[in-house]
């Protein structure tokens, strides 16, 4: 069965060195919401997207914790600013989990809107 993106939904990422995140996945919905929320007036007719806001919101909204995550035996805790900290690979694999098949941009959102409404 295929699964649809649910907002209790809980997944593990293991980046390696026995390292767990636990993340869900962001509907395209609750991504778009992110964007308006972002979007700042400049007189064009998208707007500008506040890159850095988004970010944070995306990842505090799909992480919500991990274990084995810190500096030599210690541990730290989830916050965005230690996600800052992990390695761009990770990160970057991290996003594309989180964000999944789901469209990023505004108008590839608006596009998916638009044929799940025609079919």
């Amino acid at each position: 069965m295929f699964n649809l993106i649910t907002e209790d939904e809980r997944l593990v990422y293991e980046p390696g060195e026995g390292a767990k995140i636990f993340y869900r996945r962001i509907a395209g919905d609750v991504q778009k919401s992110f964007r308006k929320q972002c979007t700042i007036k400049t007189g064009k007719r998208r707007g500008e997207i506040n890159e850095d806001k988004l970010d944070q919101l995306l990842v505090e909204f799909a992480i919500h914790g991990w274990e084995g995550v810190g500096v030599g035996k210690k541990e730290y805790p989830f916050t965005y600013e230690n996600y800052q900290k992990l390695p761009t690979t990770v990160r970057v694999e991290l996003q594309s989990l989180i964000l999944g098949s789901e469209p990023e941009t505004e108008e590839e959102i608006e596009e998916a809107e638009t044929e799940a409404k025609n079919s």
